[in-house]
């Protein structure tokens, strides 16, 4: 049985890219958007298992895919493999990837892992509170010198200059629990920024705000 794999879906003006995966081994393929709609597969060695996201970098001609705790590089347009980084004891599974001009973020089960553009992990930031039992970075978009996050316990911003983390206030006031200011209640799943502001959808329901 061969199915789309995870939220495996990238894409650029000209092509789309998809993962599958058939027992146990995923494969990424190439399609091209012209009138002939040719399709590449492009093997990744060393993937294993589902993709959980796949990302098109903006940035560089790379494709970045996430597997269940590894982070892949492949040069865009040969496929070529150029890095291969686990996550934090090969353990964290990874939700999101977002390149930057400088770096690579990454959202894990254990915070926000930033990799250096040739795919070195260069440090993990915890974004909540040491407290938390979990701190988990499900969604990320970058926003001039800003990413916002969607974690389990809300919305944060993340200054990329100061390595800061804030809450973002007062999003929900009428859902929002009187011992959790500045929360939104429950979890973000899903970020995307717009003209108008940012819109998120999370297990509460969906909000925007400027």
């Amino acid at each position: 049985i061969t199915r789309i794999s995870g939220s495996s879906l990238a894409s650029d003006a000209e092509h789309l890219w998809l993962a599958f995966e058939q027992k146990g081994i995923t494969d990424i393929f190439e399609i091209s958007k012209g009138a002939a709609g040719a399709i590449r597969r492009i093997p990744v060695p060393g993937l294993l298992g589902p993709v959980q996201t796949l990302t098109k970098d903006v940035h560089r001609p790379n494709l970045w895919v996430g597997g269940d705790n590894t982070v892949f590089q492949l040069e865009l347009p040969s496929g070529k493999l150029v890095s291969r980084t686990q996550t934090k004891g090969g353990r964290s599974r990874i939700f999101q990837i977002q390149p930057t001009e400088k770096k690579i973020y990454v959202g894990t089960d254990d915070g926000l892992l930033a990799l250096s553009r040739n795919g070195q992990q260069s440090e993990m930031n915890s974004i909540l509170p040491a407290d938390e039992e979990k701190n988990r970075v499900m969604a990320i978009q970058n926003h001039d010198d800003t990413l916002f996050l969607g974690t389990n316990r809300g919305l944060v911003k993340y200054n990329l200059s100061h390595k800061t983390s804030q809450t973002v206030e007062n999003i929900f006031p009428s859902l929002s629990n009187k011992q959790e200011t500045g929360w939104f209640p429950g979890e973000v799943l899903s970020l995307a920024v717009g003209s108008r502001g940012v819109y998120l959808g999370g297990t509460q329901g969906r909000a925007s705000f400027l």
